[in-house]
């Protein structure tokens, strides 16, 4: 009955997705939250007036970090031309590519609703439509998160470590988003259940 009375909204126009914070979003993707189940399952997902049926559920640890993996690699990639200039300090290069990070998510939020390319890969998407103040705010603590990759204090590797091993980790598995996802307002990405 309410997914019926949800259908009879949307073909008329009124259509609202029901989402924990009570936003109305636009017309291009909503998600219906089944309250039923921990933590909520997508049932229902409209994206451009298409209906695709099917229960979603939060990404796994090992998924999320196979999405950033997926985004490095792209960046790391796309700056091989920067490599091969001589005369560029090894400081000017880990900023060029700082910024080609930052690049990307703001790429992903222009024409592919914050879907970064690692998401697309892993065929996730953001369990709600977030404001652009979220997504920007993710994308700012994302590259920053990143840029531990290229910095360290004491030994090559220790800021990193610190970032994945007691900011991530811990806040994936007690929170089920990362920390920059909890800093952004809870964003948190889904999968379609086999």
């Amino acid at each position: 009955m309410a997914i019926r009375n949800l259908l009879n909204q949307y073909v008329h126009g009124r259509y609202h997705e029901c989402d924990s914070g009570g936003q109305v979003v636009s017309t291009l993707m909503h998600h219906v939250i089944d309250r039923s189940t921990p933590g909520g399952s997508i049932i229902l997902q409209i994206m451009n007036g298409s209906l695709i049926n099917g229960r979603y559920r939060k990404t796994t640890p090992l998924e999320k970090l196979l999405t950033s993996l997926v985004n490095v690699v792209v960046v790391f990639v796309v700056s091989i031309p920067f490599l091969i200039l001589e005369d560029i300090s090894a400081f000017t290069l880990k900023l060029i590519i700082i910024g080609l990070f930052f690049l990307e998510n703001i790429m992903s939020m222009i024409f592919f609703e914050y879907r970064l390319p690692g998401m697309l890969v892993q065929r996730s998407i953001w369990q709600c439509k977030y404001t652009k103040l979220n997504q920007m705010i993710h994308a700012i603590m994302y590259t920053a998160s990143f840029a531990t990759m290229l910095f360290w204090v004491w030994v090559p590797g220790d800021l990193v470590l610190f970032n994945i091993l007691l900011l991530q980790l811990p806040c994936v598995l007690l929170t089920k988003t990362t920390f920059h996802g909890l800093i952004a307002g809870n964003m948190v990405d889904v999968k379609q259940s086999s």
